[in-house]
């Protein structure tokens, strides 16, 4: 189709010998598609993301020492967010400490 589109576009310019209002029907045939796919290609994302998220959280459930805060966080206030990569990073400083000490010995 986007070959069709673009001969059609190709043969349409003699014909119309490249006038004024033939660049500005391209021009603006153009901005609206380019607008229409930045949607598709932004829904099309969003739905990806969103079933990625659902499949965390559930591996967050089955897992038993997980951390059930972190479930749906993409949902959640911008201050819980906050709240839950300090406490993350904290545990994340204390496991390398543990580590190091561990290795060390």
């Amino acid at each position: 189709m986007a070959i069709a589109v673009i001969l059609a576009w190709a043969l349409a310019g003699p014909v119309f010998r490249f006038s004024d209002t033939w660049q500005l029907v391209m021009n603006t045939t153009s901005a609206i598609v380019t607008f229409l796919m930045v949607f598709i290609l932004n829904n099309a994302q969003w739905h990806d993301t969103r079933a990625i998220n659902l499949k965390l959280d559930e591996l967050i459930r089955a897992i038993e020492k997980a951390d059930n805060r972190v479930i749906a966080l993409e949902e959640k206030p911008m201050e819980e967010v906050v709240h839950v990569a300090e406490a993350i990073k904290q545990a994340a400083e204390q496991i390398a400490e543990e580590s190091a000490a561990y290795g060390s010995s």
